[in-house]
């Protein structure tokens, strides 16, 4: 596991084509850069231009605790 710093610095830095994370860990690194720059100008958020692909590790347990609706 890399730590939240790394994580934010290189997907700010190089972007990413094909983004891979679990729906907590994601949620939580947005959550973490929103509080301290605001979530207008989240410098993290760039990093979603170039995405193409995103994928949900451990989508089956959301599907098992009944998010397949949403």
């Amino acid at each position: 596991m890399t730590n939240r710093a790394e994580d934010v610095a290189n997907f700010q830095r190089n972007g990413a084509t094909i983004l891979v994370a679990t729906p907590g860990r994601l949620v939580d690194i947005v959550h973490h850069i929103s509080e301290f720059n605001g979530p207008t100008s989240n410098p993290f958020i760039r990093g979603f231009r170039s995405l193409e692909v995103l994928i949900l590790d451990e989508a089956d347990r959301l599907l098992e605790m009944g998010f397949e609706k949403q």
